[in-house]
Formats: structure tokens, sequence, C-alpha cells
């Protein structure tokens, strides 16, 4: 799994917990989940770009959108997205 495969997932499961479970206190600042890449070889992790950060929310909308808080529907979305 890459490092961006990773991180969507993870971004997702950041906004699930906050909208479904906000008790929980995921320690979302301004709305969405901070992401950050360590490079191999980097000895400083660098900020996720822009445009995977775009993409991260709308797989998030649109998997949201589609199966609401079904674990099931969401792991079988997440094996559709599978290299």
């Amino acid at each position: 799994m890459s490092m961006k495969d990773f991180a969507r997932r993870g971004y997702f499961t950041i906004k699930f917990i906050q909208k479904y479970y906000p008790t929980l206190g995921v320690g979302v600042a301004n709305g969405h989940p901070d992401v950050y890449y360590l490079y191999y070889k980097e000895e400083w992790d660098k900020r996720a770009p822009d445009d995977d950060l775009k993409e991260f929310r709308k797989f998030t909308s649109k998997t949201t959108r589609k199966c609401g808080d079904d674990i099931a529907k969401i792991k079988q979305t997440f094996k559709e997205i599978e290299p």
C-alpha cells in the first residue's frame, strides 16, 4: 500500500469518527485532518500536496454519501479502490 493510499484511508477514518463518534475526540482542527508524508530517506515529513488533500476530501464525501455509517459497505468501498 502506498503512502497516499494509507493517507486516503486515514483521512476518511478521522472524518468518519468526527462525524459519527464525536465523543471520541479525534482532534481535527479547522474541520480537516492534517496530512503529512515522510518520504524515503528524508529527515522531515512534508505536508501532503493540495491535490491529494482535495482527492481525500472528495473520496470521503463520496464514500460517506454512499455508505453512511455502514461499516460493511465502507470495507467494500476500500476493497474496490485497492490497486
